[in-house]
């Protein structure tokens, strides 16, 4: 089992990239021409989104591919720990002279280009259910991104927990092919309705999976992010059902400040990776947020979500 943190879940910050060098080779051809072989780095995420009131809920696929890895432009640096989770507090690098449009700034004076994107051919899934019954399907490239053809419905949820899940591209002559495999997960049931942020531990509890030992859970606190994120708190845990966060953590959060609608994102995760000199992973995950309740702070969309007297700030909570 391969278990990586993507923080942001947005594909947010899918920063699930990592570095490996690319090669050149001869092409082969008569006329001698040579073509660049360029080694594939991305991700395929397969996402379980659970239902929502009368939405029912759907799995969705997406992947991307890229010539080199993605440079982060926020360095998170461990401000304190305890047990399975951490403090983390976010940096952002100063480069002088600048990086220019087509580099970033990654760490004090120090540039990375940006990927470009690149494909590798046809990639075919085997083990996900379409609503149609299928079991395989593929996947052609669109700018290096990866979707489901538009007939291809995706199951909720697309597998049984522990199947096999295989990605497999078959290459071009610049891209080489390669798989990944990563096995199938349980909709993630969180248990807790409400969580309270007020200066006591916070004990997260979920329906463990049937299949022990194949899936971590990821969690991470934030109560600033609508104001600009000042921190988070993160933890990693094996999926037993239960984790308590320290309330230390918690309050160093709060003291970096708040901003509306703190949230919890707690995730299911499985995954797999291929081997170098391909730095290609595959990412099985449920996703639940929880929003937070913290005594005092009412978060706001505008000035009727107020009690009378106040309005709603720019950062989202009543003032």
């Amino acid at each position: 089992m391969h278990s990586r943190t993507t923080i942001a879940l947005a594909l947010a910050a899918l920063s699930l990239l990592a570095a490996s060098c690319g090669s050149d080779s001869s092409s082969g051809s008569d006329d001698d021409d040579s073509a660049d072989i360029v080694d594939a780095y991305g991700v395929f995420q397969v996402s379980l989104v659970a239902p929502q009131g009368t939405t029912p809920g759907f799995t969705s696929v997406l992947g991307r591919l890229q010539d080199g890895p993605t440079p982060s432009t926020v360095v998170w640096e461990e401000a304190a720990a305890s047990g399975n989770c951490r403090l983390l507090t976010p940096r952002i690098p100063f480069c002088d002279p600048s990086c220019g449009s087509s580099s970033v700034c990654v760490d004090d004076v120090q540039c990375e280009p940006y990927p470009t994107a690149v494909a590798a051919g046809a990639v075919r899934v085997e083990g996900l259910h379409t609503q149609d019954g299928d079991t395989a399907f593929s996947m052609e490239p669109i700018a290096g991104s990866y979707q489901p053809p538009g007939g291809a419905s995706l199951a909720y949820p697309p597998c049984p927990e522990g199947n096999a899940i295989t990605f497999t591209a078959a290459g071009t002559a610049s891209v080489p092919g390669f798989s990944v495999t990563a096995v199938g997960i349980a909709p993630l049931e969180v248990l807790n309705e409400t969580v309270e942020l007020a200066g006591e531990p916070v004990l997260l509890r979920w329906t463990p999976p049937g299949a022990a030992g194949e899936s971590t859970i990821s969690v991470s606190f934030d109560v600033s992010y609508h104001g600009g994120s000042k921190g988070k708190v993160v933890c990693e845990c094996s999926d037993a059902g239960a984790l308590e966060v320290p309330a230390s953590l918690l309050d160093q959060l709060q003291a970096l400040g708040t901003a509306g609608f703190p949230k919890v994102e707690i995730a299911r995760r499985t995954s797999g990776t291929t081997d170098p000199p391909a730095q290609v992973d595959l990412v099985i995950e449920s996703m639940v947020t929880r929003f937070l309740d913290i005594p005092g702070l009412v978060s706001c969309n505008e000035d009727g979500d107020c009690p009378q007297g106040q309005v709603c700030g720019g950062d989202f909570t009543c003032q």
